[in-house]
């Protein structure tokens, strides 16, 4: 875009006809630019435009409408709609922030001795600015919150992503219920027992890592403990060499999109023994394929703020824990707060067959 606006630029400008990116450079090159203010004002009619906001003028919904809110802020708004329109803001933080950035666009430029025209000129804008500029920068004000990152997704990405805000919570993969089953009774809600081996993670959840770190409740009296990974056919993977802690981490990066059964044998005196045991069930594990793994990796890096983001596309990958964890991070102010909410509320509802109830 040019240092001036063009008057094709103005009047797409106003008709909403220019890309978002374009609208919100117009929109910021306006609210500095008396120029190309006065400009619009030949190209327009004042009069036609505040005729046609009067006639379209709607009552309120679930937020005041665009005409309502401009309309409110140059005073012309009815006393019996205004005093709606009033208590509708003070309860409303999206209204209340898109009327302040209206009266910013109307209020004087620094200097007191504005021409007629420049002050016609901010007039018209504040009715005529289109639509699509506040909720583009609503769009930018959500990116910087727990949805950064969402337009640098894919558009299969983004849909995932937009699927569940439309439905008020992601959704629980059949990926995860098939790992959850039976993990009630390996993961119980006891403490672990003196003489039991008990395993902590990654139990009955995919990885985004494919060098996940295998961590167990230490065995009294134990001297050591060996890892061992198996695929699905129960195939060898790796093993570890005799630990004497209770984490590994394998020194090798495990085939991704595969899931995978592991065990931790403990070395006691004279006796051996082996978790997980019938008759509890074996502890699986995914791990996620390369898109995933790039995905989460991407997001993680460049908005670790993102909590909804990560939280959705983790639970789509079946990575459970770190979903929950981004979840529970939403705050209860965010405008997709109860997404995350019910997002969680599916994941702990996973009952001891693997299914949501």
């Amino acid at each position: 875009m040019t240092a001036h606006l063009s008057d094709a630029e103005l009047r797409d400008f106003r008709a909403g006809a220019l890309a978002v990116d374009d609208l919100l450079r117009a929109d910021d090159h306006l609210s500095g630019c008396g120029q190309c203010r006065a400009r619009a004002v030949a190209l327009s009619d004042v009069g036609e435009s505040f005729d046609r906001l009067r006639a379209g003028l709607t009552s309120s919904g679930v937020h005041l409408s665009d005409d309502e809110l401009q309309l409110l802020v140059q005073g012309r708004l009815p006393a019996e709609s205004r005093s709606t329109a009033e208590r509708h803001l003070s309860e409303c933080v999206t209204c209340a922030a898109q009327v302040e950035e209206l009266r910013r666009w109307a209020a004087p430029a620094e200097s007191s001795r504005l021409s007629w025209l420049a002050v016609a000129a901010a007039a018209l804008l504040v009715v005529a600015v289109p639509a699509i500029v506040w909720q583009a920068r609503s769009r930018r004000q959500e990116a910087r919150s727990s949805l950064a990152g969402l337009d640098t997704l894919s558009s299969a990405d983004q849909a995932t992503v937009r699927a569940a805000l439309d439905a008020g919570a992601a959704s629980v993969p059949t990926l995860l219920t098939d790992l959850t089953a039976g993990r009630e009774a390996l993961m119980g809600a006891r403490g672990p027992r003196a003489d039991a081996l008990t395993l902590v993670a990654p139990v009955s959840t995919a990885t985004a890592s494919d060098r996940p770190t295998f961590e167990w409740q230490p065995l009294d009296g134990a001297r050591g403990y060996v890892v061992a990974i198996f695929d699905e056919r129960a195939a060898a993977v790796t093993r570890s060499e005799m630990l004497g802690g209770t984490r590994w981490t394998p020194p090798e990066s495990l085939p991704r999109d595969v899931t995978y059964v592991w065990q931790v044998t403990a070395y006691r005196g004279g006796e051996t023994i082996t978790a997980p045991a019938a008759p509890d069930p074996p502890a699986t594990f995914h791990v996620i394929d390369a898109h995933w793994a790039g995905v989460l990796r991407q997001v993680e890096q460049e908005h670790p703020a993102s909590h909804l983001l990560l939280g959705i596309l983790e639970m789509q990958a079946g990575v459970r824990q770190e979903a929950t964890r981004h979840l529970e991070q939403v705050p209860s102010t965010d405008r997709n707060a109860s997404v995350a909410q019910h997002s969680l509320e599916r994941l702990r509802n996973l009952d001891d067959r693997g299914r949501p109830q």
